[in-house]
């Protein structure tokens, strides 16, 4: 599990949201149940009703992550109480902190599990416009290097070959994908009715 930060706030439908990365994947956006309850106008405690109440259906670790349980992993401890800070900066009080037996953060796959659980017209609404512009965040992370890349092409001529190799590679593939589509177009011309009465 990666470590879980606030990177500032967003407004979204009116309310400015916390920016929440990583917990399942480093750079990955992620959503605390206060959140979600204040998007879709519902108390705190019965969003996590429903998380608890289904917890079969998340997976802990990729889809869902209790900020209230302390687990060991590998080698050190990952979350708990002593991440107070953390919550804070999520917008909860001391005294919800304290008083909740569990605080949720959901991975997108998470949410979307939960938007089938919550299933109304709103949520449904709600869940769009969040896919739309809250987890947006990949599509700009993958638009050019990072400093990592650019690190690993200097130093591991290696690295550049696998990355140039892969390259070629989604281009042939690419080219097939586009030369099959291009038959099928053809076929679908050859099956229309030449003339129309």
């Amino acid at each position: 599990m990666n470590e879980i930060k606030v990177a500032g706030k967003q407004k979204f439908m009116g309310l400015d949201i916390p920016v929440v990365l990583g917990g399942f994947g480093e750079g990955k956006k992620c959503i605390s149940d206060k959140t979600i309850a204040d998007i879709h106008n519902q108390p705190v405690p019965e969003i996590r009703r429903r998380i608890t109440d289904n917890i079969k259906r998340f997976e802990i670790g990729k889809d869902a992550l209790d900020l209230k349980v302390v687990h060991q992993t590998h080698d050190k401890i990952v979350m708990g109480e002593s991440h107070d800070n953390l919550l804070l900066e999520l917008g909860y009080t001391q005294m919800q902190i304290s008083k909740a037996e569990h605080i949720y953060i959901l991975s997108e796959r998470g949410y979307a599990k939960l938007i089938k659980i919550m299933d109304t017209d709103l949520a449904w609404e709600v869940h769009d416009k969040l896919m739309d512009e809250y987890f947006e965040l990949r599509e700009e992370k993958h638009n050019g290097p990072t400093m990592e890349d650019v690190e690993q092409l200097i130093f591991n001529p290696d690295f550049g070959i696998k990355l140039l190799t892969a390259l070629k590679e989604k281009r042939e593939e690419n080219e097939k994908l586009h030369t099959e589509v291009v038959k099928r177009e053809a076929r679908i011309a050859e099956m229309r009715p030449k003339e129309v009465f």
